[in-house]
């Protein structure tokens, strides 16, 4: 059973450090992160700044497996063009951990300029 936990701070350099040390003790095994999210107001909009790039992510996995598609098919820059393009698009697309929508309504009603860590533990 995960817990969901939102912290506001008055910065995101300051949700960023204590992010990192929260990443610090999971690597020393004392805590289990599933999902650490900051979400930035600023003005009208919120910026989500996560720790897996899904479009990234994507964009690389489906760049090799078009590597490999176009060796069978003798073209291998094209299969890498496409499959980059499909995997950043399926990246994009791709919600895991805490969904954004929540993240982007409850950081909407803090104050602009702070961050709202969200820990999903």
């Amino acid at each position: 059973m995960s817990d969901l936990v939102a912290i506001v701070y008055p910065s995101e350099a300051k949700a960023e450090e204590v992010r990192q040390k929260i990443l610090k003790l999971q690597s020393e095994y004392l805590i289990t992160i599933s999902d650490a999210v900051i979400a930035v107001r600023t003005g009208d909009s919120v910026k989500l700044n996560q720790l897996v790039n899904t479009t990234m992510v994507g964009a690389a996995g489906g760049s090799f497996w078009g590597l490999l598609l176009g060796l069978v098919f003798l073209n291998p820059l094209l299969g890498v063009a496409l499959g980059a393009g499909a995997g950043a698009i399926s990246g994009a697309f791709t919600d895991f951990g805490i969904r954004d929508q929540f993240m982007k309504d409850l950081a909407s009603k803090v104050k602009p300029g702070d961050a709202v860590l969200f820990l999903l533990i």
